[in-house]
């Protein structure tokens, strides 16, 4: 990746809370809530690998997982989505295409694990 400093805020999540059935994320930045109460806006996909001494491996039982809602905290910088089937898993990733409050773009992607 190449880096280049600009005087744009930069939106990511500064924190990321997984429990089973939920994603918590919170934003530095008070989010639109038209735009982040969308479950349509998020995409959640969970899958496994093979565990071996070679690098990398195919996703095995990749599944797409429901968002079936996005609520805003209080101060709309924290969304919880519930995540139909979501719990422990060695791999997913979480994708999102909200606004900020002030009508900026806020997009992104996280892969992880839960354990």
């Amino acid at each position: 990746f190449r880096l280049r400093r600009t005087t744009k805020p930069l939106v990511v999540p500064t924190q990321l809370h997984a429990e089973p059935g939920k994603l918590v994320l919170t934003f530095p930045q008070t989010l639109n809530r038209e735009t982040a109460t969308d479950p349509g806006n998020f995409n959640v996909k969970t899958w496994t690998i093979r565990r071996s001494a070679d690098y990398g491996s195919p996703h095995f039982d990749e599944r797409d997982r429901t968002v079936t809602a996005a609520t805003p905290s209080a101060d709309g910088m924290s969304l919880t989505l519930d995540v139909e089937g979501f719990e422990s898993t060695r791999c997913y990733s979480l994708t999102w295409d909200v606004d900020a409050e002030d009508g900026s773009a806020v997009t992104g992607t996280i892969h992880g694990t839960v354990q």
